[in-house]
């Protein structure tokens, strides 16, 4: 995949393509964080995917090499109850990037649009989850300029 060209467009009808890496890239945070196992078929993933995208109770953007995805941004506009500060941000739901596309920065271009749209709407927050145990995804975000914010604990009951 050498000197592959990229396209950069907002996603319309490439839920399916989307669930299918989705799939690989959980598969890989599983590893580290065995409750993120994906238990979802890929079509029911897609389903869900192109509804949520058609109602827009999410947004994305979408990387293509020709005619294979290459990566993709889900992301969706927030709020604060109103027990603190209001506030509106933007929640990074996933990024996944193809492992044959990896390096590339295709992370940080969809990143900046995130970021562009980010401020097209008024908010100047952005934030997301990452599993803690995985080393990687963790030192992506940061090279992205995020840092944490809060830790969320769990105690496995037996």
């Amino acid at each position: 995949m050498k000197g592959a060209s990229f396209a950069f467009r907002e996603a319309t009808a490439d839920a399916p393509s989307m669930a299918q890496l989705w799939l690989e890239a959980t598969a890989e945070v599983a590893a580290h964080e065995p409750i993120y196992t994906p238990v979802v078929g890929l079509a029911n993933l897609a389903e869900r995917l192109s509804d949520e995208l058609r109602k827009e109770v999410k947004r994305a953007f979408v990387v293509y090499a020709g005619d294979m995805l290459a990566a993709y941004v889900t992301f969706r506009l927030e709020h604060d109850l109103p027990l603190f500060t209001p506030r509106r941000y933007l929640y990074v739901i996933d990024l996944d990037v193809s492992a044959a596309f990896r390096r590339r920065g295709l992370s940080r271009l969809l990143m900046s649009r995130v970021e562009v749209y980010t401020k097209s709407q008024g908010v100047n927050r952005i934030e997301l989850s990452v599993a803690f145990a995985d080393p990687g995804a963790k030192e992506v975000w940061a090279r992205h300029g995020f840092k944490p914010h809060l830790l969320v604990m769990y105690k496995e009951v037996k």
